[in-house]
């Protein structure tokens, strides 16, 4: 409802109040709910699309990296942090990210787009 209605601080506060009741186990299972990795990811996008603070979108997705290293979005993450790093200007730290993915991910459905010079959002 407040990314419909354009409140986009609005939104990121609920994400980060979500986030914060992340609780961490170190027994077998695990508490953690997906919602987590996806409310991560909003984040990022929202900084990256409706913001337009790249800066704050490299940490972002940065952190979702370091947060959710099992996580299956992580071509996701480095997707969306290679495209942060161009449009702050960060072209050689951009072709390092997006190498990565490829060859983490060769199968990502960015790693084609990537291949072909498609590499937009």
């Amino acid at each position: 409802i407040r990314h419909r209605q354009k409140r986009f601080k609005d939104e990121l506060h609920l994400l980060r109040e979500l986030i914060s009741t992340r609780e961490f186990t170190t027994w077998i299972g695990s508490y953690e709910i997906r919602n987590y990795k996806h409310a991560a990811l909003r984040i990022g996008k929202l900084y990256y699309l409706d913001l337009k603070d790249y800066k704050s979108a490299i940490m972002a997705f940065q952190r979702f990296g370091k947060d959710f290293s099992e996580s299956r979005y992580l071509d996701d993450a480095l997707w969306w942090l290679g495209h942060s790093l161009l449009k702050s200007g960060q072209k050689d730290e951009a072709k390092v990210v997006f190498d990565q993915l490829l060859a983490q991910y060769p199968e990502s459905k960015y790693a084609r787009r990537i291949r072909n010079g498609e590499a937009s959002p």
